[in-house]
Parts: C-alpha cells; sequence; structure tokens
C-alpha cells in the first residue's frame, strides 16, 4: 500500500458512522511502518502510531531494484512508477519530525534488516517510544503474543 492509497482508505473510513475518527492509530510492519509514517506526517487527525521493525530509509533499498521490480526474501515484486517514485523521494527523518502525535516503535533485537543500533540512531531526538524485544528477528517468531501486548497497552494509554 503507497502513502496516497493509505490516506484515501483513512478519509472514507472517516465517513462511515460507525467509525470513530478520533480514535484511529496507524500500524505497520517493516515497509508499511514506513508508510504508516509518511502518511501520519500528512494526516493531522491520527491519534497515534505504531510501528514494528520499520524498515530501512527508502533509498537504502535501491541496489533491490531492477527494471521496476523488487528482490526482497528470494522473491520478485512487481513495482508501479508511483511507488518507486515514493520510495525515493520521501524522507523518513523529516516525516518523523511532522508527527506530533504518539509513536511507539518495537524493535527486534534479532533484526538482519534493520538492526537495532541503526534504528536507534534515527529515531533519536523524536517523541517515538522505542522498546526493544531482545532475541526477536524482524518479523517478531515466537514473540508475536508481546508484541500484541505492548501494542495494546500503548493503544489504550492514547485513549
Amino acid at each position: 500500500m503507497h502513502v496516497r492509497e493509505l490516506l484515501d482508505a483513512l478519509a472514507f473510513m472517516r465517513k462511515l458512522k460507525q467509525a470513530d475518527a478520533k480514535r484511529v492509530v496507524l500500524a505497520g510492519h517493516s515497509y508499511g511502518a514506513n508508510i504508516c509514517l509518511l502518511a501520519a506526517a500528512r494526516d493531522k487527525k491520527i491519534a497515534g502510531c505504531i510501528f514494528f521493525a520499520p524498515g530501512r530509509e527508502f533509498q537504502q533499498y535501491t541496489h533491490l531494484f531492477e527494471d521496476h521490480k523488487l528482490k526482497l526474501f528470494g522473491r520478485s515484486f512487481s513495482v508501479s512508477k508511483q511507488a518507486l517514485r515514493e520510495w525515493m523521494e520521501n524522507d523518513l527523518r523529516k516525516a518523523l519530525k511532522k508527527v506530533r502525535k504518539p509513536v511507539l516503535i518495537i524493535a527486534a533485537g534479532k533484526d538482519a534488516y534493520v538492526p537495532f543500533p541503526t534504528l536507534k540512531k534515527r529515531f533519536a531526538g523524536s517523541n517515538a517510544k522505542i522498546v526493544l524485544l531482545n532475541g526477536a528477528d524482524h518479523f517478531f517468531k515466537g514473540k508475536t503474543r508481546e508484541v500484541a501486548v505492548l501494542a495494546l497497552e500503548f493503544s489504550e494509554k492514547i485513549f
């Protein structure tokens, strides 16, 4: 999902009578966390964000692209020109400075894709609370219950 699509989905959701537009927390994993960050920087109505093992800065992925294909995790994914442009033009650090709502980052201690020191440096000086799960890999294998509890507790504090 790309930023524009996420913002469109939020606009649609806010029109629904059964939705409480003031209680929206964006959550995403890896690349999805980066997309949520960019959306939260543009949408000031978001109540908070939860990022699970956020991905690298987009520019650090350029070596994975070839002929509009992203080669990742042993698979090849088609990538639109729009998505590629978003990857290269967006600065996650600048976006983070625009997010004024609570942010929880759940980091994986054994993340081979975005090592914790890199993640910690990227979010230093922000309003983000970082929780490190030692022993967890990028996908939180065997730690999903802990991740869910952290996310739920964070969301409850916001509301």
